[in-house]
């Protein structure tokens, strides 16, 4: 291989080597606008005084005592369907016992 050729083939591999670079840092690059992006909706999301840090726990539980009170009012529904899943389970039972009667006669 002459030095010409030689000096080709180092002159292409610099130049996909080079591509490869600008490929990385335009990636980088919107890889960066990415982050920033989120930054910026995660700070819209963040209190700026205690105001609002203080509202935002009155709100947390304002509705931690709504769903508390919600569950009271199902209790009654609730009670009857674990008395339901009760029986049913036990006439699961019942069959069962049955079942194995029959097959063994």
């Amino acid at each position: 291989m002459s030095s010409t050729d030689q000096l080709r083939e180092q002159n292409k591999q610099l130049n996909e080597h080079f591509t490869r670079l600008r490929m990385e840092v335009i990636r980088l690059h919107h890889e960066q606008e990415r982050f920033d992006y989120q930054r910026e909706q995660l700070l819209l999301y963040i209190p700026q005084n205690s105001d609002d840090l203080s509202y935002l726990k009155s709100q947390v539980i304002a509705n931690e005592n709504a769903k508390q009170e919600a569950i009271k009012g199902y209790q009654p529904e609730i009670a009857q369907l674990k008395s339901y899943t009760k029986k049913l389970e036990e006439d699961i039972v019942k069959l069962q016992k049955e079942a194995k009667k029959e097959e063994n006669t």
